[in-house]
C-alpha cells in the first residue's frame, strides 16, 4: 500500500489493492485505554527462540494455505479477484517480521526470511 499526501490539504489517500469495490469513508477511532492493564511478563532468551519458533511454524501454515486455496479457488474467481490472496500473502512477508525472526536456530530461516519463494506476477 502508498499514500499520496497533499490531495487536499490534510488528507491522505491510500492507493493498493482492496478486498471489495466500492469507497469507505469516516474517522478512525484509536484507543490505547487498557493498554497499561494487560498482562506481561519477561521471556528467557530460551523461551524468545521457542516463542519465534511457534510463529515461524504458524507463519509457513499460513502461507501454505493460503497458496493452496488460491490455486484451489482460481478456476472460480477472477485474477483481480485473487490478488486478495496474494496481499495476504504479502503480509507474511512484511519486512518487520523479517526484522523479528532469528538469522540462526531452529527458528532460522522462516517463511519471512529474504530467501522466502515469492509468486511471481
Amino acid at each position: 500500500m502508498s499514500s499520496i499526501v497533499g490531495a487536499q490539504e490534510g488528507q491522505t489517500v491510500f492507493t493498493g489493492q482492496t478486498a471489495s469495490s466500492g469507497i469507505a469513508h469516516g474517522g478512525v477511532f484509536l484507543s490505547f485505554a487498557g493498554l497499561s492493564e494487560l498482562d506481561s511478563e519477561r521471556l528467557s532468551d530460551s523461551e524468545v527462540v521457542d516463542e519465534l519458533g511457534r510463529l515461524d511454524s504458524v507463519g509457513r501454515a499460513a502461507r501454505v494455505s493460503l497458496v493452496r486455496q488460491r490455486e484451489a479457488l482460481a478456476t472460480h474467481f477472477t485474477e483481480e479477484q485473487l490478488l486478495v490472496f496474494d496481499t495476504h500473502l504479502q503480509l507474511l512477508e512484511d519486512p518487520v517480521m523479517e526484522a523479528v525472526t532469528p538469522t540462526s536456530g531452529p527458528a532460522a530461516g522462516g517463511p519471512w526470511s529474504r530467501g522466502s519463494s515469492r509468486r511471481s506476477r
